[in-house]
């Protein structure tokens, strides 16, 4: 007898959109959720794979083959490592990537009732960002400040876009400008600064709906009017989170410009730290160009560099990565694999989601929040490399693999009434 044959239709499926409700709000607040969440939606996806009926497009199972394919150029970089034990604890980071397929078929088969949560769980999320907070003055959530930073601001121009986008009722809308607007302050105030970086690609998402979507030019007025209003006034109450911390990078990376060019010793700090990183990273893609160190390997040559050239040993050796995904690419898997994991995590669902845009305009609004979700993941990489974190991943994962969901017509299923 199946293992859940006695499970009626409607608790599996109040299960499987709890699940998707619940993501979002505990993603940065409680360790271990999304992991948790994640595992539980493969687990319920795969008991249930033959009941879903699964007709995918080619474009489908290309970006699904992709992403599976992570966890195998990460295997394989192990090949050649010197540090075989930190490649196979990274490993199970990629599962994410691995179990994508069924955890899809799952999103797309109730992609009509997961609307609905998924809106509500990103609209709390922003509020609950914040609150969350200011109740805990200097807190990081269950991680620390970068990650929380980083999915704040995810959070906010998903939110944004579902505002702007969607058919949702005026109230609606409005909830989640409003919840968006507070998922930007949490940002600002955690004083995640590689986040920040985010909001010029928000703002050219915004060009570019001016120039096509002329109907929405007097909304996206007034949501810029309101981005530049919260960040004045949480630059006003917070300063020393915000704009004190801008300022003490800023003169920490001159410092780090004028000590390189005059051989000085290099300073401690956020900004000279990463320097020294990305210093290590490409200097490490130089010595092993094609296939790079292997898996794992950053740490080491982190020893080696800095015992090399002593002036650059201000770090320490409580870092395992460049923080910059792409420098960390280069110098771990060479240049071969560094464009195997481009094609896979970023340019597949980027012509997937470009091509919903062409070819499905009433998915306008997924297309853009699935672009957004990319292209701000690619901006996050280039100072922290989140992709060696089980949450990141899993994050990533999960609202891809939702707007990929949202992006196509469920016609070839059946309905989601009808299982089991």
């Amino acid at each position: 007898m199946h293992l859940l044959t006695n499970i009626s239709t409607q608790k599996f499926k109040t299960v499987v959109l709890t699940l998707v409700f619940l993501f979002p709000i505990l993603m940065a607040l409680v360790s271990s959720a999304v992991s948790t969440i994640y595992l539980l939606l493969f687990i319920l996806s795969v008991i249930y794979i033959q009941k879903l009926t699964p007709t995918l497009s080619t474009q489908e199972k290309t970006v699904l083959i992709g992403f599976a394919a992570v966890f195998f150029i990460y295997l394989l970089g192990m090949v050649n490592s010197d540090d075989v034990y930190s490649g196979f604890k990274k490993l199970g980071k990629f599962s994410y990537f691995l179990f994508s397929a069924p955890v899809f078929i799952l999103f797309r088969y109730y992609q009509r009732s997961m609307l609905t949560v998924f809106y509500i769980g990103t609209t709390l999320s922003g509020f609950i960002s914040l609150i969350y907070l200011l109740l805990n003055s200097g807190s990081a959530g269950a991680y620390h400040s970068i990650i929380y930073g980083d999915f704040s601001m995810l959070i906010a121009g998903i939110n944004i876009l579902l505002s702007l986008l969607t058919s949702f009722n005026k109230t609606d809308k409005v909830l989640l400008a409003l919840s968006a607007l507070s998922a930007l302050s949490a940002s600002l105030i955690v004083g995640a600064k590689g986040s920040w970086m985010a909001i010029p690609l928000l703002l050219l998402i915004f060009l570019y709906l001016l120039i096509t979507q002329k109907q929405l030019r007097l909304t996206i007025m007034a949501i810029c009017i309101g981005i530049v209003l919260t960040i004045c006034v949480t630059i006003s109450i917070f300063p020393s989170q915000t704009i004190d911390k801008f300022n003490a990078t800023v003169t920490n990376a001159t410092q780090f410009v004028d000590n390189e060019d005059s051989n000085k010793k290099q300073p401690s700090g956020t900004a000279s730290e990463r320097f020294i990183l990305w210093k290590v990273a490409i200097n490490t893609a130089r010595k092993h160009p094609f296939f790079g160190s292997g898996s794992g390997d950053f740490r080491l040559e982190l020893e080696r560099f800095t015992a090399a050239y002593p002036r650059y040993n201000v770090i320490g050796d409580s870092y395992r990565n460049a923080h910059n995904i792409f420098f960390g690419w280069l110098a771990l898997f060479g240049i071969v694999g560094f464009l195997a994991l481009m094609v896979s995590i970023f340019l597949l669902p980027l012509k997937f989601f470009f091509q919903t845009i062409k070819n499905n305009p009433e998915k306008l609004w997924a297309g853009l929040v699935g672009i957004w979700i990319i292209l701000s993941s690619m901006v996050f990489g280039l100072t922290e490399t989140w992709i060696v974190h089980s949450a990141p991943n899993g994050v990533y994962m999960f609202f891809v693999l939702s707007l990929m969901a949202f992006s196509v017509n469920n016609t070839q299923f059946i309905s989601d009434t009808t299982l089991a």
